[in-house]
């Protein structure tokens, strides 16, 4: 127990710094795939390249993939969250394959070998953290989404 105000006010202020860092840890957790190769990827190509990088992982609430569910005249929409666990044996080989699937391949892909090597590695010396004995195991939390699009029968005239 705090013998005085200052005891108390540094118990706290202690205590609330403590919260943050856990709270922080989770966040680098979570975001640790995506902040390692958007760091990299703006080094080698540029903040340009960061932010369409960014872009890939900016659908993030509910209420926003809900939106936009609705506004594309889906019904029955139903989100769920979840925590999984992704996995890939060889971190280099999902690097490299990820990157031909993002906004900035053609600027990946304009790279010399050595640099898209340098790239690679890169991205993999950051993910070290989520390595075990079978690979790549990258901690996910998800949205997933389940909706159907109405249609209508000209036979009918209902919609269905």
């Amino acid at each position: 127990m705090a013998q005085s105000i200052e005891q108390l006010s540094f118990e706290l202020t202690a205590s609330a710094l403590a919260e943050q860092e856990r709270a922080l840890t989770g966040l680098r957790t979570r975001a640790g795939t995506v902040l390692a190769a958007a760091s990299i990827a703006g080094s080698f190509l540029g903040a340009e390249a960061r932010a369409a990088f960014d872009t890939a992982f900016s659908l993030n609430t509910a209420d926003e993939l809900r939106r936009l569910a609705t506004d594309a005249g889906l019904r029955k929409v139903h989100i769920r969250f979840e925590h999984r666990t992704f996995r890939y044996p060889v971190p280099a080989g999902l690097v490299a394959l990820y990157m031909e699937t993002t906004p900035i391949t053609a600027q990946f892909a304009a790279l010399p070998e050595d640099r898209r090597q340098s790239f690679v590695a890169g991205v993999v010396e950051q993910l070290a953290g989520y390595l075990d004995d079978d690979g790549l195991a990258i901690p996910m939390e998800n949205h997933f989404l389940t909706a159907s699009k109405p249609i209508s029968s000209p036979s009918i005239g209902t919609e269905y």
